[in-house]
């Protein structure tokens, strides 16, 4: 939940070119486009102003199991291999630094020395790879609400970037919630939202616009560190087309000339936090 002793005043609020001024400064990233498209509120809280909110126990779940793969491949790209088990007490002790209580502790533990147990398992992996890869600052030009170009910094953090051939480079996205159909990845079905696929396509855009092209992505890949229902490991691996791109390239124009205008339009779930927050405060 939202901490209401946090919650800020609404006098800079609404200022609005102290909070173009921090748009520019924030960059944009694909969690800022995706929580956009969602509810314009929820990317103004969360992302724009960065509102305090308490993780919770999924997202606390997934960040102990990023660690622990970071820290595996990590050595295993050194070829300084450490074992499962290892990974596993490692992915345990994060978990144990969180605020869980005790009971929902243990069933994450379980679920956790379960699934990365079967995934280090299951697959063999390159060890020529980069991990947690962070990429800063890549300039994408929009225009503003008075039609004025504007560059601001697309950035992005790759969980793991495995070279291909030559400079062609695989990404790869570890996922730790219940695994989705190709189909619900790619928004095709009804409840579907295209935030995994959107994601791929956003790699792609920054990696073509990074040290001037120097690695070209090849594919896209969605790692479910979860079994499906019938306890088989899901993978899907994307090849990302110019198109994607371009289409993308669309929606982040569209998207920041409406938060350069602040035009943060309730979402129309009656049930969400943040446009009732925005009621309250603005």
């Amino acid at each position: 939940p939202v901490g209401r002793a946090a919650a800020p005043s609404s006098s800079f609020l609404k200022d609005p070119a102290y909070l173009r001024e921090l748009f520019i400064e924030r960059g944009f990233s694909v969690t800022h486009l995706n929580n956009f498209l969602s509810c314009p509120w929820r990317y103004f809280f969360l992302n724009l102003i960065q509102l305090p909110k308490a993780q919770e126990n999924a997202q606390l779940y997934g960040s102990a199991i990023h660690q622990a793969l970071c820290h595996y491949f990590e050595a295993y790209k050194r070829e300084e291999d450490i074992s499962a088990v290892a990974a596993i007490d490692l992915f345990e002790k994060y978990l144990r630094r969180t605020h869980m209580s005790e009971r929902d502790l243990a069933d994450y533990i379980k679920d956790g020395r379960e699934e990365l147990k079967t995934y280090l398992s299951h697959y063999k992996f390159p060890r020529t790879i980069w991990n947690e890869y962070k990429i800063v600052g890549v300039p994408f030009v929009v225009a503003d609400p008075d039609g004025k170009p504007i560059e601001i910094a697309l950035n992005g953090n790759l969980d793991k970037v495995e070279l291909a051939e030559a400079s062609a480079v695989n990404v790869v996205d570890y996922k730790t919630g219940r695994p989705k159909t190709r189909n619900e990845i790619e928004g095709k079905t009804q409840s579907a939202d295209g935030d995994y696929k959107r994601q791929l396509v956003f790699y792609k855009l920054i990696l073509d616009r990074y040290k001037a092209g120097e690695w070209r992505m090849q594919t896209g890949t969605l790692d479910f560190i979860k079994p499906d229902d019938s306890g088989k490991l899901r993978r899907e691996i994307f090849s990302i087309t110019d198109e994607d791109v371009r289409g993308l390239e669309s929606v982040i124009a569209a998207t920041t000339k409406k938060i350069l205008a602040l035009d943060f339009a309730e979402c129309g779930d009656a049930e969400c936090e943040w446009c009732s927050l925005r009621r309250s405060l603005i």
